[in-house]
């Protein structure tokens, strides 16, 4: 009788129960395969600015040069979704610049600039600048750096798990030449 117990329920109720834990365990598996897969292929955005002035820079002494470069530092491709300049609420940097017309005023050297943004596919180690000026004038780089200090540039992007990122930069650092010359006793940081 004892056998009989075993065998018809005992023995089949712990098959089930190890098919059971065998099927938790692999989506266990399964979801920590993912999230390591989702990981090792993640884009990081980062946004660099430069404004090197030879009257201001403590940078090596190559001319006048200014940009804002986006570059992707991650393991993985980041898809571009859009810019947005805060508080403005521009899409581009360039529109900004459009708006004060500094393009005719004392024939401004060349500025170069990405416009088509959305879905644009930045690889690892890729980059592209979003808005370049070289060798502009003093008085070009005062344009531009007013009209783009007290703004944030927000880039919006997302990977090829379709994970939505976000990554901001402050552009009050153009400030800081008015601010110089301003407060010209007063020690710089």
């Amino acid at each position: 009788m004892f056998y009989a117990i075993l065998r018809d329920l005992v023995l089949p109720l712990s098959s089930l129960t190890i098919a059971v834990v065998s099927v938790v365990i692999a989506v266990g598996a399964l979801r920590s395969q993912r999230k390591h897969n989702q990981n090792s292929i993640l884009p990081i955005v980062q946004i660099d600015v430069a404004d090197h002035n030879p009257g201001y820079s403590h940078l090596p002494r190559h001319g006048k040069n200014f940009y804002i470069k986006i570059t992707n530092k991650g393991t993985g491709p980041a898809i571009i979704d859009q810019a947005e300049l805060l508080p403005s609420k521009k899409k581009h940097p360039i529109h900004l610049l459009y708006n004060e017309k500094f393009l005719n005023e004392g024939g401004m050297s060349p500025l170069t600039y990405t416009s088509e943004l959305e879905n644009m596919v930045l690889l690892p180690g890729e980059y592209f600048f979003l808005i370049k000026a070289e060798d502009p004038s003093e008085s070009q780089l005062n344009i531009i750096r007013k009209v783009l200090m007290g703004e944030t540039l927000h880039l919006y992007y997302f990977d090829v798990y379709n994970r939505e990122f976000e990554t901001s930069y402050s552009l009050d650092l153009f400030g800081k030449h008015f601010l110089s010359a301003e407060n010209t006793t007063a020690p710089l940081p």
